[in-house]
């Protein structure tokens, strides 16, 4: 899908936005709400009207916000050496080569800001947080079912939105504008394949009628047998009793046909804004307050033509005639959406698209004390109950679409924060960033003015000869001197300041003010810290200085396990086939496959799990993994050598190429699993059931049966126990195979003992 600033936008007029789900096409299930094939002038005014109320609406509060996440954001692109034009309400960078006249040089300046803000971040989203999803009734197999169906869908979802680079980008915009949110939405398209299913459809057949000639009986009605016939018949007329030749004339009749056909398949699909895109009240405690929430980006006028400026699929009007370049509006806050690059600057062939969302209750601000407009009101509390979403184009409606705002928007909700708006966890930093600036340029500045400047009387000394000459060690140059004078009574050196420890003192006072306010410590990212530290010391210190991050992983974790959720139920609402998930298992890859039959149960709960503690680096991870194997404990020792452990192993110790004995026989043993299930076992009348794949001499049975023993206890064997029983019965036939050879295995082991150590009890 094709975007210019990072915003999308469809590719037709079949699908608008991709903030929009409401996308009218043959793929979309029957039960989507469409689009008003057209608006009338009445409603596009009051949308209009709407849509001024929302933009003016505490106006100063909003630019005064935008004006702070405007100059972290430009930080955060290394863009420092900035200051404020009043007149131009925007961020500036001088004109070096103007004030090169007036000595002035470009400020040479260190960004520490970015480098603490990846700190954080990096630290936060070395691993996503692990969610769980909840069934409603614990004892309800098919809520059982989908609270596992739902953590299937929730892996396609972080695969198709390359969820590791969508959560880093959270963390961003959380530290340079304060409030996250993101929106998720559905979106069919060819490029993510296609499905098949049997629809029914009618077509038109052509049918023979035929007629006695004497009393014109038909004889359809009587013999419908005779309606595929094209040649008259020779019969008796059951009216008439006459021996008639029918008379044959052909007709057209609709008939139901299943026919396959091929659809599009769809995903769920996240976008991540910030406050300089994004705009709602600032008075509302909570998401549910929100009375409206309107989204600013600038898009391509080709790109927008094509989606509102042609026919739709069914003939409808297009929703506009004509796109003109307009790339600042009537609003005070243009400038804020404009990536850094712009800065000063305005994109070309670019038109403004808004987004509005509406509650129903936001209606109710084109009640006025001079203009009532209930009819306005009523029109729009009939046609969009749920609340509506608005596209505008250059101020201009453009499409309108009933959407509830809180299925498809989540917004990061910060504790400490009387609103939804947090404060940028960059803003002290950024002040410790011009003072840092300022000392670095003192500094810089005296090094070079250190130099002290001579002056001499020209009489006393040839310069020109001088010049040529080679400076040596006991060399000897002639001056003219006046008599009575000495050579210092013609010489002057100035004075300059010498660089003391005071600014260095004061810039590294800075550095730890920044680390405090921060919490990007150097036990986070390895630096140097003060003493001598043990290895244990070290590792008591990075969990201390990552509880200062606590707060923070709370807040995002809880937005993240929201909006996953909501993207999920959006995924589950639109499958209309059964998907597989491709999983690796070690060496091996696996399908898990999600039905629609799985679906019917109740999953309401989302949460994330372990927010009591920050994620684990793989070191951290290593270290633990190496404290428990020095235990020498039994029951540790059992669990760290499972089979299904043996990839968490080989990450931990960072030695990709180790082979770990078991790892063949367990990607072995889950190829069987999948043969097994598509087969049945046989009854043998000595043995009971055999399966259809004999253990062979090679297998390590304990391996093999482990791997038997886990399938048939997780949810997928479950699920196979009522769904495919032969299948079931013959992977328990496999393991039982396989206990069988352990069994064998030990009872031989004492024997074989006992020959080889006579004298061990």
């Amino acid at each position: 899908m094709p975007t210019m600033l990072g915003q999308p936008l469809p590719t037709n007029q079949s699908q608008i936005t991709s903030t929009l789900p409401q996308q009218q096409n043959n793929q979309v299930p029957q039960q989507q709400t469409q689009q008003e094939p057209v608006l009338s002038e009445q409603i596009k005014d009051a949308l209009l009207d709407i849509l001024k109320h929302c933009e003016s609406e505490d106006q100063e509060v909003h630019y005064l916000l935008a004006r702070k996440c405007r100059r972290l954001e430009l930080y955060w692109n290394n863009l420092v050496d900035i200051f404020w034009d009043a007149q131009a309400r925007d961020w500036r960078v001088p004109d070096w080569n103007a004030l090169a006249d007036e000595s002035e040089l470009p400020a040479r300046v260190i960004n520490v800001y970015r480098a603490h803000g990846e700190i954080i971040v990096a630290a936060l989203s070395s691993v996503l947080p692990k969610l769980g999803f909840w069934p409603d009734d614990a004892d309800n197999p098919d809520d059982i079912d989908t609270a596992d169906s739902y953590h299937n869908i929730y892996k396609i979802i972080q695969r198709d939105n390359n969820a590791q680079m969508m959560f880093i980008r959270a963390l961003c915009v959380l530290f340079n504008q304060g409030t996250v949110f993101g929106y998720n939405y559905y979106k069919r398209d060819k490029k993510f394949g296609y499905y098949h299913k049997t629809v029914t459809e009618v077509q038109a057949t052509q049918y023979y009628e035929h007629i006695c000639p004497k009393c014109g009986s038909d004889f359809g009605a009587m013999n419908p047998a005779l309606d595929q016939q094209n040649t008259p018949v020779s019969m008796k007329c059951p009216y008439c009793g006459t021996q008639v030749q029918t008379e044959v004339s052909p007709y057209e009749g609709n008939v139901p046909v299943e026919v396959l056909r091929g659809f599009e398949k769809g995903r769920s699909l996240i976008d991540i804004y910030g406050p300089l895109n994004v705009k709602v009240p600032y008075y509302a405690k909570d998401q549910a307050h929100c009375g409206y929430l309107l989204l600013k980006f600038d898009e391509s006028i080709a790109l927008l033509s094509s989606i509102f400026c042609n026919p739709g699929p069914n003939g409808e009007p297009p929703a506009l005639d004509y796109i003109q370049q307009r790339a600042s509006d009537t609003s005070y806050d243009y400038w804020v959406r404009y990536p850094s690059i712009y800065l000063g600057a305005q994109p070309q062939n670019t038109a403004i698209v808004k987004c509005l969302w509406l509650r129903p209750f936001q209606y109710e601000c084109l009640r006025t004390q001079t203009n009532n407009r209930k009819d306005d009101i009523a029109i729009l509390n009939q046609k969009y109950p749920n609340g509506c979403y608005v596209i505008y184009v250059n101020d201009k409606v453009a499409e309108v679409y009933e959407e509830d705002l809180d299925e498809h928007w989540t917004i990061t909700i910060d504790p400490r924060a009387q609103t939804v708006h947090g404060e940028p966890m960059g803003t002290n930093l950024a002040t410790i960033q011009d003072i840092r600036a300022e000392i670095s340029e003192l500094e810089l500045q005296t090094m070079e003015h250190g130099i002290s400047e001579v002056f001499f009387n020209k009489d006393l000394l040839d310069t020109d000869e001088y010049k040529k000459q080679q400076a040596k060690p006991g060399m000897m140059t002639p001056v003219v001197m006046e008599e009575g004078k000495r050579i210092s009574d013609q010489m002057w050196e100035t004075r300059t300041t010498n660089a003391n420890n005071e600014a260095g003192m004061l810039k590294r006072a800075y550095d730890e003010d920044a680390q405090f306010i921060t919490g990007s410590l150097p036990s986070i990212y390895g630096g140097d810290q003060p003493g001598e530290q043990t290895a244990t010391e070290f590792s008591k210190n990075q969990a201390q200085a990552l509880q200062r991050l606590g707060t923070i992983w709370r807040i995002v974790s809880g937005f993240y396990a929201e909006m996953m959720y909501k993207a999920v139920k959006d995924y589950a609402s639109y499958l209309d086939y059964d998907e597989n998930i491709v999983e690796k298992n070690g060496a091996s890859f696996q399908n898990s496959q999600i039905t629609k039959d799985s679906l019917y149960g109740s999953c309401s709960r989302c949460t994330p799990e372990n927010v009591d503690r920050l994620p684990l680096s793989w070191n951290e991870t290593r270290d633990i993994i190496a404290s428990l194997m020095q235990l020498n404990n039994p029951i540790v020792e059992v669990v760290l050598s499972h089979p299904e452990n043996n990839e968490l192993m080989r990450k931990a110790t960072g030695l990709h190429e180790l082979y770990i004995p078991g790892s063949d026989d367990r990607n072995k043993q889950y190829r069987e699993i999948q043969e097994l299930l598509q087969q049945q076992p046989t009854l043998d009348p000595n043995f009971g059931y055999k399966s259809t794949i004999t253990p062979e001499p090679q297998d390590d049975n304990h391996v093999h049966a482990e791997i038997c023993k886990r399938f048939l206890n997780s949810p997928k064997g479950y699920r196979m126990k009522t769904s495919n029983p032969s299948g079931y019965l013959n992977v328990i036939a496999h393991y039982q195979e396989h206990m069988q050879s352990v069994m064998e295995q030990q009872q031989t082991m004492p024997a074989k003992s006992d020959t080889a150590h006579p004298g061990v009890a």
